[in-house]
């Protein structure tokens, strides 16, 4: 009977294992998501996306387009005798600095990192996936976690484009209180929780170049195998030499 109830596990674990996507691969650890979509724009290419972007720069011609020889030689052309402009407008006060707020310190790492980042706290990705980003800055319990869970699987639920959803909290604590939220709301494959100390971390790799953009996405999104703390302890300590000297 033992035998029977492990063949049926073991089943049960590779039907399981079918339905995760390799996304990347970081010291030999394999990050795998569940959302096929998600898995597709994070393995999808899109370098050629980005040469179409800046053809126009570099000589590339399309139908109806001037090649950038003759955009050139347009603009070195000489200028045609105008009429002297208007004297400019007097200079406006500059405005007062913006509170420095967490949730704008969230908003400059996202910029840093490379997203297009919006009012609401959306993350747009070159890669085409949006990221909700919702910061605690405070302590909550586990009922009040529920609940932000809650109205952030809303709001992702009205978005159309292939989403993922991240809470960014102050410490440690928080997160793991977020994650009990969250895997008792079933929804640790379309969400995650990341400490303000660990964002901070992934901005440090990416700074350094160490990992690229996609790679920051990739540490963002969902995982179904690791928490995202315990990949970049993995990360720190394959960067840290084992002996100094």
């Amino acid at each position: 009977m033992r035998v029977l109830a492990d063949e049926k596990k073991a089943a049960a674990d590779a039907a399981k294992d079918k339905d995760k996507f390799k996304v990347l691969e970081v010291f030999g650890i394999e990050l795998h998501v569940s959302d096929p979509n998600l898995a597709k724009l994070l393995t999808t290419d899109a370098s050629k996306a980005m040469t179409e972007d800046i053809r126009v720069l570099t000589g590339g011609v399309e139908d109806g387009e001037e090649p950038a020889d003759q955009v050139r030689e347009q603009v070195a052309k000489p200028a045609q005798a105008v009429a002297a402009p208007p004297p400019p407008p007097p200079v406006a006060a500059p405005a007062p600095p913006k509170e420095d707020t967490f949730g704008s310190r969230i908003d400059t790492i996202g910029r840093k990192l490379g997203f297009e980042v919006r009012a609401g706290g959306v993350w747009k990705s070159l890669t085409g996936i949006i990221i909700l980003v919702r910061c605690i800055d405070r302590y909550v319990d586990l009922q009040q976690a529920g609940k932000y869970v809650a109205q952030l699987a809303e709001q992702q639920g009205r978005l159309s484009q292939q989403s993922a959803a991240l809470f960014v909290v102050e410490d440690k604590v928080t997160v793991d209180i977020f994650k009990a939220a969250i895997r008792k709301s079933q929804l640790y494959n379309e969400m995650r929780v990341i400490s303000y100390e660990n964002l901070q971390e992934i901005l440090s790799f990416r700074e350094s170049e160490r990992i690229g953009h996609r790679q920051v996405v990739t540490l963002l999104v969902p995982l179904d195998n690791i928490d995202v703390g315990e990949l970049l302890n993995v990360m720190r300590a394959a960067a840290t030499p084992l002996f100094n000297g």
